[in-house]
C-alpha cells in the first residue's frame, strides 16, 4: 500500500476504522440474512450498518491516493504502477479466490453451478453480466466496485496530478478540482440511474461511477493531509 510513509503503515490508526467498518458490514448482513433487520428499533439501525462500505471506500481513497497526491505536490513521482497493480493484486484476490471456489463448490442451494460462473466471479464481472448474482456472492458486489476504483486510481492521479507539479498550493487546488468533478458526476449518474435513462437494469447501482464521490472524498482528504505536512497550510484550507 505504497512505501514507507505514505501507505497504510504511516496511519496505524485507520487499522481501527477498517475494524468498525468490517464490524458494521457483518452486522448488517447478518441483520438481513436473520430477520432481524425488521424489528422496530435495532432493525433500522442494524440496516444503516451498511455504511460500513461508504468508510472502506472512504479509507480506500485516502489510503491509495496519498502518494500520488504528495508526489504532485513535490513534483516527485507517484507509485510504480506494476508495484501497485501487484500490491492490490495480492492482497485481495487469493483470500477472494478461495471463498469463491468454497462457495461455488460447496453451497447447496446454488447447484449445479455454471461453468461460466467461474471466471465471471472469479474475475469479479458478476456486477456487469445479468443472471450471475449468486446467493452466498452477493455481497462481493462492494469488492467488484473496488477493484474497478483500483483501475481507475491511476488514470485519475495522472490527471489531477499532471498540472502546477511542485507547486505544492496550486497542486492542492488542482487535484481538488478534479476530485470535485468526480462528486458531481456521481451525482449526475446517480440521477440518470434512478430516473430510469440508462435503462430498466438495476445492475447499475454496483457501478463505479455511482460511487466515485465516496472514493474522491477519501481522496480530497489525501490532498488536505499531504498539503498541511508540507507545512504552511494556505488560507484557502480554513
Amino acid at each position: 500500500m505504497g512505501g514507507k510513509g505514505t501507505g497504510a503503515e504511516a496511519f496505524p490508526l485507520l487499522n481501527g476504522y477498517r475494524a468498525i467498518a468490517a464490524f458494521m458490514v457483518l452486522s448488517t448482513h447478518v441483520a438481513f440474512n436473520t430477520g432481524e433487520i425488521l424489528t422496530p428499533v435495532l432493525g433500522p439501525l442494524l440496516g444503516r450498518m451498511d455504511f460500513g462500505v461508504t468508510l472502506f471506500f472512504l479509507l480506500s481513497g485516502f489510503l491509495l491516493y496519498r502518494p500520488w497526491a504528495l508526489g504532485a505536490m513535490t513534483g516527485t513521482a507517484g507509485p510504480r504502477l506494476g508495484t501497485y497493480a501487484l500490491r492490490r493484486a495480492v492482497r485481495i484476490l487469493p483470500a477472494y479466490w478461495v471463498m469463491v471456489a468454497f462457495v461455488l463448490l460447496v453451497l447447496p442451494e446454488i447447484q449445479p453451478v455454471r461453468w461460466q460462473a467461474w471466471p465471471v466471479h472469479l474475475g469479479l464481472l458478476h456486477i456487469y453480466i445479468p443472471g450471475f448474482t449468486l446467493e452466498g456472492l452477493t455481497q462481493t458486489w462492494s469488492l467488484a466496485t473496488e477493484l474497478a476504483f483500483y483501475a481507475l486510481l491511476p488514470v485519475l492521479a495522472w490527471i489531477a496530478g499532471r498540472r502546477h507539479r511542485g507547486d505544492a498550493t496550486a497542486s492542492a487546488r488542482w487535484q481538488l478540482t478534479v476530485l470535485a468533478i468526480c462528486v458531481v458526476a456521481a451525482w449526475i449518474f446517480t440521477v440518470l440511474r434512478v430516473s430510469g435513462t440508462l435503462g430498466t437494469s438495476t445492475m447499475s447501482a454496483y457501478w463505479l461511477p455511482g460511487f466515485i464521490d465516496w472514493f474522491a472524498l477519501g481522496m480530497a482528504c489525501a490532498v488536505i493531509q499531504a498539503r498541511l505536512t508540507l507545512g504552511g497550510a494556505p488560507r484557502w484550507m480554513w
